[in-house]
């Protein structure tokens, strides 16, 4: 072959390749386009519950569509729909084959087994079991216990002799049991109880007895809870049956268990468990907290509890002795649970009396002894303020930067900000960018496909394939207009996160969304409507319904009574029972009131916010005290916990929303 036809030969592959990689662009291109479309008109079948159609339109999604594993589930979802197992096994076995990775294989192999068990429940036990083998940890392994205790039953029929009947008795109740702690509350509790009382024919151990009382409880049966409870070891189940007596308001009782569960039983149980004991014991001792505190105190010397029962004490104690009880608690239990936050009491301590050189010994020691605990922003910006206090202008700087690179989202991130860049009034915005609350993630570990479906508006898959992402579990609410616990969930999540994402990440918006920031600024007066929006957040998390314990009602919290005063104040008539459950009523009147506090303060927002949760009255007793020359030294001492971190957590959000939305 000539060199000329080598070359020839040579362009002629180039150009086929070409071609056919712009063939298999161009088809795929096309297979995602008509994917979608025909997803979408079989989607609209299936929510008509017109399943036949769904079905057959489902099945014309081309199978080079990343839709196409989600169109095979919804398949094998429309044939159980028309109650046809054949169809639905056979799509299950078609997903488990092409598409092993899918988000949800865990789930279809548990479907699977689930309808396999309707028909024929022995053929079903191998599926369950292969399930609780390789997804120890999943909740389809917890429900597979359950499966296999009803098989286990079935396998009961026609064995005569007693001790092997004992045995295959005692192994279904085992399942039923292994069910019941993983699960007290769940669909199959009810169920499975029953079953290991049959089962147990009367004989129930002590530990049996605490599966079904915890179940019970859990369940909401606190009277069915108490008859269980009263049959079990008092030394494993004294923090349990004293929850159940606060629930069913016999305190008398529950204190009585609590106190002698603390002299003698501590050790017996999970220390959280003995923290949640005695938070109950406090609540039902509200009159007299401080004598309940001595008294648990006396009786958990060297006993799980007391380091918790010590700090307590401290954060209730009079602010001239608070210095002493945190040395004490620091120095008795040095790695225990709260020792770096009596540490960090320790080092304000030194710092308010102006001990740098100690305070800065023992932020060095915090820093290097307890790491990304919940004190740690707060040490990093008092001892970038110390720095600063001494001059060293640069020390303070890398402190302070080290809040904002590690913390950015905390309260002490804004101070940090503030006191790096010398802002004046603190204020570091006044307005924002409309950003909407969007899906929360850019790109899914499934590729296109959960975000494709998050526009197809699919929630009912998007919910099974992201059942534990809590971002997503938060967007989904908000797409329904449950705004409170779409806040909630997004912030719970956020907050587990070790590292913080940057601020663009749509899951930020989640967090902090702008709902009624058009009424916001219509209403704001005089007022700075971040800070409104800042007050909405924490107060309601945007639940216009929202009502408090005292009364406080919409989305700014606001007493009936002090609503009142303002209406009268300013002309306004409002007639009608439930107005401040009006968006635009609550948030006009709060203004009118935040307003009202801030000329009360001098214009002062900073103790205008303190009023708004203490009382201008406290406000003004603890400036007295304290005096008011450092607005940081003068928040750490307020002696209200509450209401200190009532503005930590307003500022935080103020912080955020500037961070989110804030005009570059």
């Amino acid at each position: 072959m000539s060199l000329k036809q080598k070359i020839i030969l040579i362009t002629v592959i180039i150009i086929s390749i070409i071609i056919l990689i712009f063939v298999n662009v161009w088809s795929t291109s096309k297979s995602e386009s008509d994917g979608i479309k025909l997803y979408a008109e079989a989607l609209e079948y299936y929510k008509a519950d017109d399943f036949h159609k769904a079905y057959k339109a489902f099945a014309n999604i081309p199978n080079r569509s990343v839709l196409k594993p989600a169109a095979i589930y919804r398949q094998a979802k429309c044939a159980d729909a028309m109650q046809s197992d054949k169809l639905v096994q056979k799509h299950y076995k078609q997903l488990i084959r092409k598409y092993p990775d899918f988000t949800i294989s865990i789930r279809i192999k548990y479907l699977l087994a689930q309808n396999v068990y309707r028909t024929s429940p022995k053929k079903a036990k191998k599926q369950f079991q292969n399930i609780i083998k390789k997804y120890p940890k999943s909740e389809y392994a917890i429900a597979s216990k359950y499966y296999l205790g009803l098989i286990q039953i079935t396998q009961l029929e026609g064995i005569t002799n007693p001790t092997k009947l004992a045995i295959e008795m005692q192994k279904a109740e085992d399942y039923f049991k292994d069910y019941l702690k993983d699960a007290p509350a769940g669909r199959f509790a009810v169920y499975s109880i029953n079953k290991i009382i049959d089962l147990g024919q009367n004989k129930l151990s002590a530990d049996d007895n605490l599966i079904i009382a915890r179940s019970y409880y859990q369940l909401g049966e606190s009277k069915l809870a108490a008859k269980y409870f009263d049959r079990t070891n008092m030394a494993f189940s004294w923090t349990d049956i004293a929850k159940n007596y606060y629930e069913l308001k016999n305190y008398k009782k529950m204190k009585e268990i609590t106190e002698n569960g603390i002299a003698k039983y501590s050790s017996y149980v999970d220390k959280k468990d003995v923290y949640k004991a005695i938070d109950l014991y406090l609540n039902v001792s509200s009159g007299n907290k401080s004598s309940a505190l001595a008294y648990l105190s006396s009786i958990s010397m060297g006993r799980t509890g007391e380091d918790y029962l010590k700090y307590l004490t401290c954060m209730n104690t009079q602010a001239d002795l608070k210095d002493t009880c945190y040395y004490q608690l620091y120095n008795n239990f040095p790695n225990g649970q709260f020792a770096a936050d009596a540490l960090s009491n320790i080092i304000f301590s030194n710092i308010k009396y102006k001990r740098y050189q100690t305070a800065m010994k023992l932020g060095k020691e915090h820093l290097s002894k307890f790491h990304n605990v919940n004190s740690t922003p707060f040490v990093l910006f008092w001892m970038g303020k110390v720095e600063e206090d001494l001059k060293n202008y640069e020390a303070s700087r890398e402190y302070y930067k080290k809040v904002l690179n590690d913390y950015p989202d905390s309260y002490y991130a804004y101070r940090a900000y503030v006191n790096m860049y010398r802002i004046q009034n603190s204020v570091i915005a006044t307005d924002l960018l409309n950003k909407p609350v969007v899906f929360p993630y850019e790109h899914s570990k499934n590729g296109d496909m959960v975000i494709k479906l998050a526009l197809l508006k699919d929630y009912g898959l998007v919910n099974e394939l992201c059942k534990n992402d809590k971002f997503v579990q938060s967007w989904l609410e908000y797409e329904k207009g449950n705004y409170n616990k779409s806040v909630v969930l997004a912030r719970d999540a956020m907050e587990k996160l070790a590292k913080k994402p940057p601020k663009t990440d749509f899951r930020w918006r989640l967090v902090y969304p702008i709902h009624y920031y058009d009424l916001v600024q219509f209403y704001s007066l005089d007022n700075n409507p971040l800070i409104l929006l800042s007050i909405i957040k924490e107060e309601s998390h945007f639940d216009a319904k929202a009502k408090s314990s005292v009364g406080a009602r919409g989305l700014m919290q606001l007493m009936p009574q002090t609503a009142n005063e303002i209406k009268k104040s300013y002309g306004i008539v409002l007639n009608t029972p439930d107005y401040l459950y009006v968006p635009k009523n609550n948030i006009q009147i709060g203004s009118m009131y935040f307003s009202k506090l801030k000329k009360m303060n001098d214009g002062d927002e900073f103790l205008s916010i303190l009023s708004y949760n203490g009382g201008y009255g406290m406000v003004n007793l603890w400036i007295n005290k304290h005096g008011y020359y450092d607005k940081d030294e003068f928040l750490e001492q307020v002696p209200f916990p509450e209401t200190q971190n009532y503005l930590k957590k307003v500022y935080k959000a103020y912080w955020n929303y500037a961070r989110i939305y804030g005009k570059e």
